[in-house]
């Protein structure tokens, strides 16, 4: 992957199937190592459903990956994930779009994120200069305060990272949002994707987004903004909700309140004009983390 440049990196709609598919069997443990590679290595050309049986075609710039016998393996295997027969055709030739290169541009974002909380950040400064080496495990968005979990070694920090991304730890948010939310409780399954290249927003797309699931449940109907947040001292009813993220997209908990017609109050990506200056702030906050039998909380400022 390293002699690969991200740059070559180009995502399509069958890229988007293809690292789906390999990482539900990679999961499941259901490939072994060589087959696990040659599936993380090869780039989807095509899908043709309407043959019978159903045809794959692969692409992999590795010669030594395309043995009969591990291409075999790799049918076998996505015949059984999937349930019905299937045949694929793995051909030889140059890569931009694999599952491998997808981890490594998301590790790379991961890391520029990282790098730029602590450059945004003084709390984060702070803390990282009190204990040197310490990394940051996970991110907020900016704007959003609190609580966050950093790692003080190298050890820690792979395997807190590896929870959260095997989705083992645990989310609770709050926020404020504009209006008053009918029902009491809720789940949102919207997918979502970057708006477009360059661009600071996620929109949902229910073509190319990735899964991406809320829990939502009402603690309070107000018929004011609280005043610890408050812009104005006009009436401007708002909602109290706390929030379970079950996936983690970037700015999934803004675009999916947003969805339900309820922006949060204070954000300058989504919000309409009145509910961006009812509040001095963005009114997200990360109130709870629970990993390893350990739940650490920062109670909500609103």
């Amino acid at each position: 992957v390293a002699s690969t440049p991200l740059a070559v990196l180009n995502l399509t709609p069958l890229g988007d199937r293809w690292a789906a598919v390999v990482g539900e069997m990679v999961n499941a443990g259901s490939i072994g190592a060589m087959v696990r590679e040659l599936a993380q290595q090869s780039q989807c050309l095509s899908i043709d459903d309407q043959a019978d049986p159903a045809l794959w075609v692969l692409q992999v710039d590795r010669e030594t990956l395309r043995s009969a016998a591990q291409c075999d393996k790799l049918e076998a295997a996505l015949v059984q994930h999937l349930g019905s027969a299937v045949r694929i055709e793995v051909r030889g030739g140059p890569v931009t779009d694999t599952p491998a290169l997808r981890n490594a541009a998301e590790r790379n974002r991961r890391q520029r994120e990282a790098e730029q909380i602590i450059h945004d950040d003084a709390a984060v400064r702070s803390l990282i200069a009190q204990f040197p080496g310490a990394r940051i495990v996970h991110r907020l968005d900016r704007d959003t305060s609190g609580v966050m979990v950093l790692a003080t070694d190298a050890d820690t920090h792979r395997r807190l990272s590896m929870a959260f991304e095997a989705r083992q730890v645990q989310k609770a948010y709050h926020a404020l949002v504009a209006g008053h939310v009918s029902g009491d409780e809720g789940l949102i399954d919207l997918p979502l994707r970057k708006e477009a290249l360059g661009s600071a927003k996620q929109i949902v797309c229910h073509e190319q987004g990735r899964p991406s699931q809320t829990r939502w449940r009402v603690e309070a109907r107000l018929d004011a903004v609280p005043a610890a947040v408050r812009a104005t001292e006009a009436p401007f009813p708002c909602t109290l909700l706390r929030l379970e993220p079950l996936t983690g997209r970037s700015h999934q908990l803004r675009v999916h309140l947003l969805s339900l017609g309820h922006a949060i109050l204070g954000d300058n990506l989504y919000a309409a004009p009145d509910a961006l200056a009812a509040a001095t702030r963005l009114c997200l906050h990360a109130t709870e983390l629970a990993f390893e039998g350990t739940r650490h909380t920062a109670p909500h400022p609103f």
